[in-house]
């Protein structure tokens, strides 16, 4: 439930505002006559536009969840669509050579390599809840922390029972992504003012607009 309005006036704000609710408060005041309530007819408002506020702050926040939820849409559907195909040029055009990626004037798509991690995998809570109540107390938080339990093995050397450890190898991952122009990827002498532009800085308009798509 909204609060009632501050009462405090900002000024900048309210200037504008009190010309027009003027003309209002006279037209009121001519339709009711020896009835109208100052007060009373002001709290009114008040009360209506805080409710108004709410309303628009609820319906602004499922808006924003849904857009939200069509851009995160669109991009699963563009990967989905257009993934393998992407990668399949990606790695005709990097065949043979030693890099990894290509550039194009509105991103960059190709592999990097993704560390490898070393992972504390929690098989019996029961048997670490006992290990971390003598051995690491400020693991115990109701159940075993286990980021806090893999600190205490990364500082010890110690793997509690009930666990055991999983390594993962280094890997490549695709990736597409946006790509900032440096003069390694330009023809040419490269003016020291774009050394740093992104695409749609360089080009004026985005990658889309320019090829006319």
């Amino acid at each position: 439930m909204h609060t009632m309005t501050d009462t405090t006036p900002a000024p900048a704000q309210a200037d504008e505002y009190a010309i027009l609710l003027a003309s209002e408060i006279e037209a009121v005041r001519a339709r009711a006559g020896d009835q109208f309530n100052l007060v009373e007819w002001a709290v009114g408002l008040l009360y209506e536009l805080d409710e108004a506020e709410d309303r628009i702050k609820e319906m602004a926040k499922n808006h924003l969840t849904y857009l939200l939820s069509e851009v995160k849409g669109r991009r699963a559907g563009l990967i989905w669509r257009c993934g393998d195909e992407i990668r399949k040029d990606v790695d005709a055009a990097i065949a043979g050579k030693k890099r990894k990626s290509v550039t194009t004037a509105t991103g960059r798509a190709g592999y990097r390599t993704a560390p490898g991690r070393t992972t504390l995998v929690i098989d019996e809570p029961a048997k670490v809840l006992a290990w971390a109540e003598v051995n690491c107390r400020e693991a115990v938080i109701r159940s075993v922390n286990r980021a806090i339990v893999e600190a205490y093995m990364t500082a010890t050397g110690e793997v509690p029972p009930g666990t055991h450890v999983e390594v993962t190898q280094p890997q490549e991952k695709f990736y597409i992504g946006p790509v900032t122009l440096t003069p390694e990827l330009l023809p040419g002498g490269v003016p020291p003012e774009i050394r740093s532009q992104t695409a749609d800085e360089f080009f004026g308009k985005t990658g889309v607009e320019k090829n006319g798509y």
